[in-house]
């Protein structure tokens, strides 16, 4: 029988394949520059030969499925446990816990969407997700920890029960504090960029405030050389 960390460590994979919103594993392959045999491979368990990604290819997994810079640092943190698991029993307890709650939601970011739908009627509460676009499934997932939303849903959403999308942003830890305080300043701006589709949508968000990471300037590199 399989141990029980190796299960995890592909169930956390599986997560963050499901949770980044890949189409198809071809998608996902080319996404993360791997062949897609070998993909097939790592979204399977280790028991069913399956294969573990090296600490190279778990990097780029991280750098692909993470939405964020914080998500994409916690995928690799959570990889690197998952590898370490199956030499070292103390990480296993660790292990378990990370596969069972990643990925999810900011905590305070579901309850802020609670505390709006709470209060919406029933009939409301159709009403603002089918202007969101969003399956009411899907919402239930996201509010179990089950699932997340993109950049675009989340903007949406916001609209849909009347938010400011610059702080539902915020507050799931999508976006950054220039964000955040350019939909104070030009909210109807800010809202019409969520009727753009995803691609446009985050490229538009990286040209006006650079939610893209920045690489350090040239000057700061020769400070801190």
């Amino acid at each position: 029988m399989a141990e029980p960390e190796i299960e995890e460590s592909y169930r956390l994979l599986s997560k963050m394949y499901v949770a980044a919103g890949f189409k198809s594993q071809k998608e996902f392959a080319r996404k993360a520059r791997l062949t897609r045999g070998y993909v097939c491979q790592l979204l399977k368990p280790l028991s069913s030969g399956g294969r573990e990604p090296s600490p190279e290819v778990a990097d780029r997994l991280a750098d692909v499925c993470g939405r964020t810079a914080a998500e994409r640092l916690r995928y690799r943190e959570q990889l690197l446990v998952a590898r370490a698991a199956r030499y070292a029993p103390q990480y296993r307890a660790v292990m378990q816990r990370s596969a069972a709650t990643a990925p999810g939601m900011d905590r305070d970011f579901l309850r802020l969407v609670r505390e709006d739908l709470a209060r919406l009627s029933s009939r409301q509460r159709r009403k603002a997700l089918s202007s969101a676009g969003l399956p009411a499934k899907l919402l239930q997932q996201v509010l179990r920890g089950k699932a997340v939303m993109d950049l675009g849903q989340v903007g949406r959403l916001a609209k849909a029960l009347g938010r400011n999308p610059g702080h539902y942003l915020f507050v799931a830890k999508i976006s950054d504090e220039a964000f955040r305080q350019l939909a104070v300043d030009e909210p109807e701006f800010t809202s019409a960029l969520f009727d753009l589709k995803r691609p446009a949508l985050e490229s538009a968000i990286a040209m006006v405030i650079g939610l893209e990471e920045k690489a350090p300037s040239s000057r700061s590199r020769r400070r801190s050389s």
